[in-house]
C-alpha cells in the first residue's frame, strides 16, 4: 500500500474523529511504516469509541421563538454576535433539525453546536441534510429567543 493510499484511509477514519491537523501534519512528515502505524492507532482509536455504551439523553421539552432569517449570510463568529445582540442565540443542531422546513428558505443554516475549535455543524433545509463547515464560512442565520420578544 503507498503513501497516498494510507492518507486516503486516515483521511475517511480521520474526518469521522474531527482531526484534520493532526492527520495532515502525521503524515506529511512520516515514512511509509509511520504512517501505517498512524493509521493503525486511528482505526484502534475508532474502534475503542465504537465499544463504549451509548447513553440516552432526555431533552427536556421547551418552547423557543423563531426570529428571522438574516439579510446577509454571516460567518459562525458574527452568527453568534448578530443572535446576542438581538436578545437571543444561535439555534442548536437538535434545534435546527426539529425544526418545521416549511418555514426556512431551502438554504444552509448555522447551527451553536461546535464539531471542532474551527468547525461548526450547520444544516441544508434545501434537503433537510446537516453537515459541518469551517466557521469562517458565510451562512443564513436564524435566532432563537427562551421567550417572546414583544
Amino acid at each position: 500500500m503507498n503513501k497516498e493510499q494510507l492518507e486516503s484511509i486516515a483521511m475517511n477514519i480521520v474526518y469521522q474523529l474531527g482531526d484534520f491537523y493532526t492527520l495532515s501534519t502525521e503524515l506529511r512528515n512520516s515514512t511509509n511504516d509511520e504512517a501505517i502505524a498512524f493509521v493503525e492507532k486511528l482505526i484502534k482509536e475508532k474502534l475503542e469509541q465504537q465499544k463504549k455504551p451509548r447513553t440516552k439523553q432526555t431533552i427536556p421539552e421547551k418552547t423557543i421563538y423563531w426570529g428571522e432569517t438574516s439579510a446577509e449570510e454571516m460567518d459562525w463568529e458574527e452568527a453568534n454576535d448578530w443572535c446576542e445582540e438581538q436578545g437571543g442565540r444561535l439555534p442548536t443542531l437538535i434545534e435546527l433539525l426539529q425544526a418545521n422546513p416549511d418555514y426556512f428558505v431551502a438554504s444552509y443554516y448555522w447551527s451553536a453546536t461546535e464539531f471542532t475549535s474551527l468547525f461548526a455543524y450547520y444544516v441544508n433545509f434545501s434537503n433537510c441534510t446537516t453537515f459541518f463547515n469551517f466557521k469562517t464560512n458565510a451562512l443564513n442565520v436564524r435566532c432563537v429567543f427562551d421567550k417572546l420578544n414583544k
